[in-house]
């Protein structure tokens, strides 16, 4: 009778073992994917962060583009003003 016992208990101790040795492989691919799939944000973040600077940059440029255009069209009727002045006299 004893031996019955024990041998249940052993099945019992080994099933528990296998159930427990599942969960922590389980746990261990989770911590892996959870570790990659903060890498691949931190990666992400920090394109996300380069491109908005250089969309920060680019927009910068455009703008002072855009200002120096302003600037040279009004130069240029100024000239044209001059030009129509120096034809008149």
């Amino acid at each position: 009778m004893e031996v019955a016992f024990l041998e249940r208990v052993n099945q019992f101790f080994f099933r528990h073992s296998r159930i427990v040795r599942w969960w922590f492989n389980l746990s261990l691919s989770i911590k892996l994917m959870l570790e990659q799939v903060s890498a691949i944000t931190q990666q992400t973040t920090v394109q996300t962060e380069e491109v908005a600077s250089s969309s920060s940059e680019q927009m910068n440029s455009m703008q002072g583009i855009s200002a120096s255009a302003e600037e040279l069209q009004a130069e240029a009727q100024a000239l044209q003003v001059l030009a129509r002045t120096f034809k008149l006299a």
